[in-house]
């Protein structure tokens, strides 16, 4: 059941981008994805977030609307060889039911897309080692 909601996000999502849609969404009936068309810069970089290895927030309220109930992410860094970045879905904190991003090679860009759950304030939750560098990370749309 799981598999079969995530092609149709994905689905939803690559039919949208493929076809030139820009700020509108799919499903005329208020759902589906809506993308967030041209930003002038990344939303977070090395600067804005903290690379401990420990849980931190992300707060994306200003950039997705309340009713969001998963936000599309590009995410973008480099570091040493099985550095590690996370995304955890709303407010869970298990290992376990995470997007795990790793590095295969040092010093060469690991880029990505991630679906990820906002909590019911926009808020999502990353954790990410010390030696990750150059990353930056934009929002691209949300699903309603």
């Amino acid at each position: 059941m799981m598999l079969g909601t995530l092609e149709n996000l994905w689905r939803q999502f690559k039919d949208h981008t493929h076809n030139g849609l820009d700020s509108k969404s799919i499903d005329s009936s208020g759902g589906g994805f809506v993308t967030r068309g041209t930003v002038a810069a990344y939303d977070f970089t090395q600067a804005t977030l903290t690379f401990d290895g420990t849980i931190n927030d992300i707060d994306l309220s200003a950039v997705i609307p309340s009713t969001a109930t998963l936000v599309l992410i590009r995410l973008r860094f480099e570091g040493a060889v099985d550095n590690q970045f996370l995304f955890y879905p709303g407010d869970h904190v298990s290992g376990v039911n995470v997007n795990r991003f790793r590095t295969q090679v040092v010093s060469q860009y690991f880029e990505t897309m991630a679906m990820v759950q906002p909590s019911s304030a926009g808020i999502i939750k990353y954790s990410g080692e010390s030696t990750l560098t150059n990353l930056s990370m934009v929002v691209c749309g949300w699903w309603l």
